[in-house]
């Protein structure tokens, strides 16, 4: 079969088309994006099956021949608000079958209004298959099965600042950077810009974009202190949750004090400036390291929360859900790719397999079981482990 890897020599895309290059199922890739050069090198560097192709997903004005009978087309092109839907449209006029890491909610909602354009193609288009969203939408979907009844449901993450913008101690880049500032941290950057569009009692509804800090709770104990931020989960999670109230997502980073620091950056330069902004905040980690870096409280932490409010019983209750990380798969892969390549990778096989038969445009919890996906996380990337017998604890209390 056929492979069309977009961004196939980037950070996710390398990591991708590696694995994908290592299946008997795949007998040409096609390593695709802006610099020939580097696809050529990655090309070379996978074997005999692979590829190399120049493509400008922002001034392509016909389908490449090498896209001509690809059977699937996986978008790890960043930054994914600037190239989700040129890539879903690219798809759609070869008639191949489409995944991405897509997390921008205006993407996203450009995406799924294509829904029609995909299904008169024939091709399966599933957008937004990364760590968030993508794994945690479907842990999401995992404890919604707890409950009779799920009015909310929060979500968030707080990553370390060195890992987003390097180490200003040791002067160390981050696996996300190199001399551009990388696609993810792109992303992460551009969700904090602007508005970003939560569901908040039942409606959609524009919030400012890095608002006030708030807490999540963490399984483990302890919590985590993010703030708004813009992504695809409060547009496509209430569809799945019948009678949910409230979706949010809300990210930061840690120590809690960076966050005014990076705020202020995105606030003075504006939308679309994330280089800038990235740029800015390295200047000032790297001018005063110990007063941005210090850990100064000890009740917030990093991590990621999963937390669903309901009723069960005629009782309101909450689950907290985690997925049991597998401490072998973070030592073989330090820089991360598995947490986020893992995911788009599973759905690339489900794609390729068949496995998904209807048409048009889809979020990822619409298409897979969580089950079933997390026991190919194990399978094919070694991300989870059982322990007590499952591959994701959970935490289920009632309120009242």
């Amino acid at each position: 079969m056929k492979v069309v890897v977009l961004g196939g020599y980037g950070h996710y895309g390398r990591y991708l088309a590696r694995k994908l290059a290592e299946k008997n199922l795949v007998t040409t890739l096609v390593i695709a994006g802006r610099s020939f050069e580097k696809a050529q090198a990655q090309a070379e560097r996978l074997g005999d099956k692979a590829v190399a192709l120049r493509v400008d997903l922002f001034g392509e004005p016909k389908v490449p021949d090498a896209f001509r009978g690809a059977n699937l087309i996986v978008n790890a092109a960043g930054p994914d608000h600037l190239t989700a839907v040129p890539g879903l449209r690219l798809a759609i006029a070869a008639g191949a079958d489409y995944c991405d890491l897509n997390l921008s909610w205006r993407a996203t909602e450009q995406a799924l209004a294509m829904n029609r354009d995909a299904q008169g193609a024939g091709i399966t288009a599933i957008t937004g298959v990364g760590a968030f969203p993508g794994l945690f939408s479907l842990l999401a979907m995992h404890g919604v099965g707890r409950f009779d009844r799920v009015t909310a449901l929060r979500m968030g993450y707080c990553m370390s600042v060195q890992a987003a913008f390097g180490d200003p101690k040791s002067g160390a880049i981050a696996h996300t950077s190199g001399q551009e500032i990388g696609a993810a941290l792109a992303a992460v950057i551009h969700g904090f810009s602007g508005t970003a569009r939560q569901f908040i009692e039942g409606r959609h509804v524009d919030l400012p974009a890095f608002g006030p800090a708030y807490t999540l709770p963490l399984l483990g104990g302890g919590a985590i202190e993010v703030h708004t931020q813009g992504s695809a989960e409060p547009i496509t999670l209430p569809a799945s949750i019948p009678g949910i109230e409230t979706v949010t997502m809300g990210a930061g980073f840690s120590p809690p004090q960076v966050n005014a620091l990076i705020k202020r950056h995105i606030d003075a330069l504006g939308p679309g400036q994330e280089e800038a902004v990235v740029a800015a905040v390295r200047k000032d980690l790297a001018a005063d390291p110990e007063r941005w870096t210090a850990e100064l409280r000890e009740d917030v932490t990093k991590g990621e929360s999963v937390c669903l409010e309901g009723v069960k019983d005629g009782r309101r209750a909450r689950c907290l859900v985690e997925p049991n990380w597998n401490g072998e798969a973070f030592a073989e892969d330090a820089s991360g790719d598995v947490v986020t390549g893992g995911p788009l990778l599973v759905a690339s096989l489900k794609l390729l397999s068949g496995e998904i038969t209807a048409k048009g445009v889809f979020a990822p919890e619409t298409c897979f079981s969580p089950g079933s996906f997390f026991e190919d996380l194990r399978r094919e990337v070694n991300l989870f482990t059982e322990r007590d017998g499952a591959l994701v604890t959970e935490a289920f209390v009632f309120l009242d």
